[in-house]
């Protein structure tokens, strides 16, 4: 949970934070009905994979950036999915930034 307060801290003022979840299963409940534009997940959570909850959740809408501790340019097929980015971990606040406003830039055009 320390990772999770740290990032929310990193989160630039465009953004507002609706939903903070340790359990994937219930993200998976709880997205549909909050409806964000923007789910930010690690890429290897326990039970699910972030590549798992961007396909199950496809339909809503929603744009997800997906955290990796793994290099993502040696993961095969990530174009594959639905409006997502990818950001290696370590990252720092201006990273960050810069994804999400990436991120926007494709949401609001």
């Amino acid at each position: 949970m320390d990772l999770v307060k740290e990032m929310s801290r990193q989160i630039p003022p465009t953004a507002q934070i609706i939903g903070i979840y340790q359990d994937p299963k219930e993200a998976l409940r709880n997205i549909p009905l909050v409806e964000p534009d923007l789910i930010i997940l690690d890429l290897e959570m326990p039970y699910i994979s972030g590549l798992e909850i961007n396909t199950l959740l496809k339909d809503t809408g929603a744009w997800f950036l997906m955290t990796t501790a793994h290099d993502i340019y040696n993961l095969k097929n990530l174009k594959d999915y639905h409006h997502a980015e990818f950001l290696s971990k370590p990252f720092n606040k201006r990273e960050l930034e810069e994804k999400i406003t990436r991120l926007e830039s494709l949401m609001y055009s």
